[in-house]
């Protein structure tokens, strides 16, 4: 139990125990993957040529003494594996400090990209989409400044006939269902006005992989939707007139052939003689009955 719980530099292990002798306790210490590499020096009582020494080195065993053993001996074999323990700490902790200085410089550079971007909103959200994070433009594009948002749910951005339709909760399902849910459709600022959002939803997971939360990347795109509805109306109105305009050229010449037709019926039914004639020799070309 004290193996698993602490960390220990070396173990020393007495062979003859009652209940479990000290094979099998090393036996189960090797088999636990924090403990694995444990060193362990055996203590035995017995005839150190009948050590089984290869049951020994096979679990791990870094050495043997016998008993009785001369303190100072063993003081100094410990000490090896102490002072080994003590640099490999050191040196862990350095790596960690590292590390860490690595993760604050990353913060800080993340944290200065996000203070400059103000076309973007960054949102984070716990798994139940309360706001964590309100970063970038999120404040600009919104209206909403952090104190006045974080701890409350995201739905807040979504307009109350998508929140009734359950639009929040599918984004969600989406996103953890397919890695990411795009997301192009009204949404509402604090002061009640609407701007169209362009944006995505992904779920956050930590290390392990468990689900922690969403970040939710947005653009307020209202001036390219309003523009896009422009231009399709008027593309719309023009595709109309030009209806129209078909309509109207299609009707002409309707009429424009039954005028023909009525002329052609005259110039044929005339109780005279009619003629079209061409060139100064008066070639006819047509005549009536």
């Amino acid at each position: 139990r004290d193996v698993l719980a602490h960390d220990f530099a070396v173990v020393l292990l007495d062979v003859r125990m009652p209940t479990m002798n000290g094979f099998e306790l090393a036996e189960l210490i090797r088999e636990h993957p924090r403990t694995h590499s444990l060193p362990i020096i055996f203590l035995t009582a017995g005839d150190a040529d009948e050590f089984p020494l290869e049951r020994a080195y096979a679990l791990g065993a870094v050495d043997y003494l016998t008993k009785p053993f001369n303190p100072v001996v063993l003081r100094a074999k410990v000490a090896v594996f102490i002072d080994l323990y003590r640099k490999n700490a050191e040196l862990a902790r350095i790596e960690e400090e590292r590390h860490r200085a690595q993760l604050r410089s990353r913060d800080a550079r993340l944290r200065l990209i996000l203070d400059n971007i103000r076309d973007y909103a960054f949102i984070g959200t716990d798994v139940d989409r309360v706001v964590t994070e309100w970063e970038g433009g999120a404040a600009a594009i919104t209206g909403w400044p952090p104190d006045a948002v974080l701890g409350r749910c995201v739905d807040l951005l979504f307009t109350p006939e998508d929140q009734a339709a359950g639009q929040p909760e599918q984004e969600a399902r989406n996103a953890l269902a397919h890695g990411r849910a795009e997301d192009r459709r009204w949404h509402v600022r604090r002061d009640g006005t609407r701007f169209f959002a362009d944006g995505v939803m992904v779920p956050l997971r930590d290390e392990a992989g468990v689900h922690a939360g969403f970040a939710k990347i947005i653009r307020d795109a209202t001036v390219e939707k309003l523009a896009a509805e422009r231009l399709a109306e008027s593309e719309q109105q023009l595709g109309e007139s030009r209806r129209q305009a078909e309509a109207e050229r299609e009707r002409l010449l309707r009429e424009l052939q039954a005028a023909s037709e009525r002329m052609r019926d005259i110039f044929h039914r005339a109780p005279a003689i009619m003629c079209v004639m061409s060139g100064p020799e008066h070639v006819i070309d047509m005549a009536n009955q």
